[in-house]
């Protein structure tokens, strides 16, 4: 697990200055929209031109120095075509201008934030400056925890369905990454959910989104059992006793649910993917299937429940080991075959190759694929590779490691 961040690792992102000259930020706005976001995708749509953030683009002070920071961050740090443009220091200061504006924003004025979506999309765009600058993670886990969770809570129901998705798939990689509460269960982001699908044509619809639903389920579900797991209680006692055998049913009901999902999205994708295409969103369903229903097995390793004599979600050596095999096939496949952001894939690789008897090829597989995330640009790879060389050498000198 990553830890919590200190209440100074926003500060070290913003403290940096440096004088800028604003000769190529045409430069950096092009490269954004032409060919970051294209090559870095978080919602896996072919042909989104992110009209909608164009349009904002100058609206907000915020958003475009956001725009203007990871477009130029991209240039300076990985020698892009055109990076000789981009003076040092240029993606800090912009990234430093956009937070402060950001921050006046919501201090001064909670009506000011309201309804608007350009302050959203700058949020966004700043949370994924700091997976690709900062690689302890802790700056895009305060930033979203504390900052876009806020904007959302003022801003009231989403509905601009680009907005939504990315929004949706950043805040549930954060939940699952760091095992945190979520907006997500929020009444204003399912009013949000409700009204996207309501007004959505049924052919927009996705299996993704249902399994959005069971992650935000899991991860629910996650919090109630270690709380309970932890109590000091007796686990005789009769409140604790009743928690357990809550969560040992919620836990069969969901593994049920997960296997029910997949099945219908198997069956779904026969029926809208061709034969020999990727379909991104589906890929990355699939991965994320994997990966929790490896995670659901692991919520119930306490022995309280077998004290108890309780049925639970727990998978055999062998089936944890299929799961994990999925995992690293799938991920191999979307990073070579579809434009999805690297980053969602650290804590599915993480999950996978901390398995007890994944084989040596197993793991430099999936060694090199975290390298190649890095390699992308998103520098938040590291502590997910620490965290995997870290717990084989454990397993190698057997040492217990705690399940992820």
């Amino acid at each position: 697990m990553i830890q919590l961040p200190d209440t100074g690792d926003m500060k070290k992102l913003g403290a940096i200055s440096a004088r800028v000259r604003t000769d190529h930020t045409s430069v950096y706005i092009s490269h954004l929209f032409s060919s970051f976001l294209h090559q870095h995708c978080f919602i896996g749509k072919d042909g989104n031109e992110h009209r909608d953030l164009k349009r904002l683009i100058n609206s907000s002070s915020s958003l475009h120095n956001a725009a203007l920071a990871l477009g130029a961050l991209d240039l300076e740090v990985y020698k892009r075509p055109k990076s000789a443009f981009v003076k040092s220091g240029t993606a800090l200061k912009y990234y430093h201008e956009a937070v402060k504006s950001l921050q006046d924003d919501i201090a001064h004025s909670e009506t000011s934030v309201r309804k608007d979506n350009a302050r959203l999309w700058s949020t966004i765009l700043l949370g994924i400056f700091e997976l690709m600058y900062d690689s302890s993670g802790h700056a895009f886990l305060a930033h979203f925890m504390y900052g876009t969770s806020r904007l959302v809570w003022y801003q009231g129901a989403i509905k601009d369905r680009d907005l939504y998705l990315t929004i949706r798939v950043l805040e549930l990689t954060r939940a699952l990454v760091f095992w945190t509460d979520t907006f997500l269960v929020e009444p204003q982001w399912q009013i949000s959910m409700a009204w996207m699908f309501d007004e959505t044509a049924p052919h927009d619809w996705h299996p993704i989104d249902a399994l959005f639903d069971l992650a935000v389920q899991f991860i629910a579900l996650n919090q109630r059992a270690e709380l309970v797991v932890r109590s000091e209680w007796p686990v005789t006692s009769k409140e604790v006793s009743k928690a357990l055998h809550d969560a040992a049913a919620d836990g069969m009901k969901l593994r049920s649910m997960m296997d029910q999902w997949h099945t219908l999205a198997l069956m779904w994708s026969q029926s809208h993917i061709p034969k020999e295409g990727i379909d991104a969103p589906m890929q990355l369903a699939l991965i994320l299937y994997h990966t929790t229903s490896i995670c659901l097995s692991n919520i119930f390793r306490s022995q309280h429940y077998v004290r108890l004599g309780l049925e639970v979600p727990r998978l055999s050596e062998e089936a944890n080991l299929m799961h994990a095999s999925r995992i690293l096939d799938l991920v191999d496949i979307a990073l070579s075959k579809t434009n999805l952001a690297g980053f969602l894939y650290c804590w599915p690789l993480q999950v996978a190759s901390l398995r007890y008897g994944i084989s040596i090829e197993q793991r430099e597989r999936s060694l090199a694929m975290m390298k190649e995330i890095e390699k992308r640009g998103f520098v938040v790879s590291k502590p997910f590779e620490a965290l995997m060389t870290q717990g084989w050498w454990k397993m190698d000198h057997g040492i217990p490691v705690i399940d992820t």
